[in-house]
């Protein structure tokens, strides 16, 4: 099922025919590089979590979050991920995240997908605000998530223990007006 599209992607439910292609990516140690999961990530897994979104919707996806397959319109080829979920039990709160490929990366995915990830949210009329949480190492997605007008409101030194050390972690925010104001 398809949840949106851009002018060159589409994001939908992920398949299990995925499943070679995000375990493929998720293995790879420079798109892991800032994210939870790290290499190796088996068929397997990649399977498990795609079973683990069935039935799971946008709006409805509850603190677990939803993962969805972003794949390119031009060949349909899944070059990586975008991800919602509620900020603490509310619904009208979104957090915001992807991850791509890594030869997708430096091509304007990144953006293009994040602007329709913040779309799509806040066509709810009860969404108010997205969050992004990033690694304030993690160059390149902090230059998408200002790019796209997310502005920085804290950096937490040391405030995430992530792949056995403490690193810093910076949160990015919208408001619905500030995003529906910017896209007039």
């Amino acid at each position: 099922m398809i949840q949106f599209t851009t002018p060159r992607l589409c994001v939908r439910m992920f398949r299990q025919d995925d499943a070679a292609a995000l375990a493929e990516y998720r293995s790879d140690p420079e798109v892991a590089r800032y994210v939870p999961w790290g290499p190796p990530y088996s068929i397997e897994k990649a399977s498990d979590m795609i079973g683990r979104m069935a039935g799971r919707d946008f709006y409805n996806c509850g603190d677990t979050g939803l993962n969805m397959a972003v794949e390119r319109h031009s060949d349909h080829q899944l070059i990586g991920e975008a991800m919602i979920k509620h900020d603490h039990g509310d619904p009208r709160q979104g957090i915001i995240g992807y991850a791509l490929a890594r030869k997708f990366h430096g091509r304007g995915f990144g953006a293009e997908l994040t602007r329709g990830l913040i779309d799509r949210f806040f066509a709810a009329e009860e969404s108010h605000r997205a969050t992004a949480y990033c690694d304030a190492r993690n160059i390149a997605s902090i230059r998408v998530l200002e790019k796209v007008g997310m502005r920085l409101e804290a950096e937490f030194r040391r405030g995430v223990f992530a792949k056995g050390e403490w690193v810093d972690e910076r949160v990015y925010a919208l408001l619905r007006e500030e995003w529906t104001g910017a896209r007039r």
